[in-house]
């Protein structure tokens, strides 16, 4: 599964696939939320670039994404 990641009108949002973009609402640090989605926590490399994230939703926990 693919997600894009997008800021639009200064907002941080999700699309799967090219369907319509979802709000990420920052909680503290590198964790947003999404009311429909679930959480997702951005991982940093040494570099300080995003690397990926982890997304918890409902009974999945922690289930990892690689930047491509």
């Amino acid at each position: 599964m693919s997600y894009t990641l997008d800021v639009e009108d200064g907002s941080l949002v999700f699309r799967i696939v090219r369907h319509e973009a979802h709000k990420l609402e920052p909680l503290f640090g590198e964790i947003f939320s999404s009311s429909d989605y679930g959480t997702f926590e951005f991982k940093r490399g040494a570099d300080g670039v995003v690397g990926g994230f982890a997304l918890d939703a409902g009974r999945v926990r922690n289930l990892e994404f690689k930047r491509r």
